[in-house]
């Protein structure tokens, strides 16, 4: 199967000149896959940029029309604990046996592989295996274009019972109400990046951006380089001091100005 996009890295070890672009690629902020999210989540207009994966026709610039479907349909799942009590995660086998797979605690959310057509259910943390009483709520593994990847167990709303939601949410301290808000904005949030992107949201909403770059792969057989003064061992340096001094300095004062010397040349 191929990558979506083969990259190779040529270390220039020519002269470097301020003129030449260091590297191949923009920051990754301008990039058309990139779509502009933009919602209210009852804290005031937000937007977000959100990766929407292109078509197959763009990948292999016009080469393919149709993507190739995978046969594995396997997919993570991810659960969430939006209540004030600790919930046992079951999974159920084909023979209906029942297996513990997890504790999660208040406010939790944790994951694991699987696969269309598994069920699982949140059970009390007491549950007995097989008895099917004090069952909280079964999940069931969806696949193809509606793939679900996050399951959520919520408590505290009640559906079309306002007085009764209310009451669940009075019972909530001031820290378990700030952990339950975060979890509801992050669902919340969930169903506005699905609708743009077709897959889940993973991560708790808000979060920081990335901070590292990451090179887009745009296309198959994309290539990206980049320029650098420095060079590399080609032999195993002579044990000579006189050649090779011991660096002293630590941190960030080990790092070589643009018009300083290079150990190597």
């Amino acid at each position: 199967m191929k990558m979506i996009s083969t990259i190779f890295f040529f270390v220039q070890l020519l002269c470097f000149t301020q003129s030449h672009p260091v590297y191949s690629s923009s920051d990754g902020t301008d990039l058309e896959s990139f779509q502009e999210i933009t919602f209210d989540l009852g804290h005031g207009p937000e937007s977000f940029q959100a990766y929407v994966q292109p078509n197959i026709t763009t990948f292999s610039r016009g080469e393919q029309e149709d993507a190739k479907q995978m046969k594995f349909r396997g997919h993570a799942a991810k659960f969430f604990n939006m209540g004030p009590k600790p919930v046992s995660l079951y999974w159920v086998g084909s023979d209906g046996s029942e297996v513990k797979m997890n504790m999660f605690k208040p406010f939790d959310a944790g994951g694991t592989a699987s696969f269309p057509g598994h069920q699982f259910f949140f059970a009390h943390e007491n549950y007995k295996e097989g008895s099917g009483k004090r069952i909280l709520k079964r999940f069931y593994i969806n696949g193809g274009r509606s793939m679900t990847t996050n399951y959520y167990y919520d408590p505290i709303i009640v559906p079309d019972n306002l007085e009764l939601t209310q009451k669940n949410m009075m019972k909530l301290s001031f820290v378990e109400l700030e952990k339950y808000n975060i979890m509801a904005r992050t669902r919340n949030f969930n169903d506005e990046y699905k609708k743009i992107t077709g897959r889940d949201y993973l991560s708790m909403y808000p979060r920081e951006k990335p901070k590292y770059f990451m090179w887009p792969a745009d296309f198959f057989g994309q290539e990206h380089w980049v320029t650098t003064k420095e060079k590399h061992f080609r032999d195993i340096p002579s044990s000579d001091s006189r050649l090779l001094k011991k660096i002293k300095s630590v941190g960030s004062k080990r790092a070589l100005k643009d018009d300083e010397q290079r150990l190597l040349s």
